[in-house]
């Protein structure tokens, strides 16, 4: 392990033994979303390593992002302690790493469910429960239209698949041997 991957790591390590108990599923799904955020818009990596940048507005624009995504109070002293030793760059990584751990802690599994339509609130609960009892641990779900699904629903986590979809049935019949 290099330091640009070690580092983040040890700090979500350290943040974790100290503040897990202040983590709770609705964070987490937070987390997930303001990860997401920053791993698109990769010019926030940028603005955070300039070194021109006064300290203070850097964790201004932290403690805003922490408070947009509605993260708790004590990732205001993560961001402090990261501006403080010109380590904001490592920001985005560092939240990586936390969902990861707190993930393998949690026993929470991520499905990504694609579907040909958008899902409403109560299909995506009673998918969730499906999936949940189906391999008795938590499950958070994140959802895109497909329509290449031709119809159906497809959810995928990294160690399961659950599909019930036109596509996949076409796909049985191609794979099938003619007789």
């Amino acid at each position: 392990m290099n330091s640009s991957t070690l580092i983040p790591k040890k700090y979500a390590q350290a943040f974790l033994n100290v503040f897990m108990d202040k983590i709770d599923l609705e964070t987490y799904k937070n987390l997930l979303s303001l990860s997401s955020t920053l791993s698109n818009h990769k010019e926030i990596k940028t603005f955070l390593k300039l070194p021109q940048l006064a300290a203070e507005k850097k964790e201004k624009f932290l403690r805003s992002l922490a408070s947009i995504f509605e993260l708790p109070s004590c990732f205001n002293s993560l961001i402090s302690l990261l501006v403080s030793y010109k380590r904001a760059a490592f920001f985005q990584k560092i939240l990586s790493y936390i969902i990861l751990i707190y993930k393998n802690k949690t026993g929470i599994t991520n499905f990504h469910v694609k579907s040909t339509v958008k899902l409403t609130t109560k299909q995506l609960n009673s998918l969730n429960s499906f999936l949940a009892k189906k391999i008795n641990k938590t499950v958070v779900l994140s959802q895109q239209v497909d329509p290449s699904l031709i119809a159906g629903i497809r959810a995928q986590s990294d160690h399961y698949l659950w599909e019930y979809s036109i596509a996949e049935k076409l796909r049985t019949v191609n794979m099938s041997p003619m007789e």
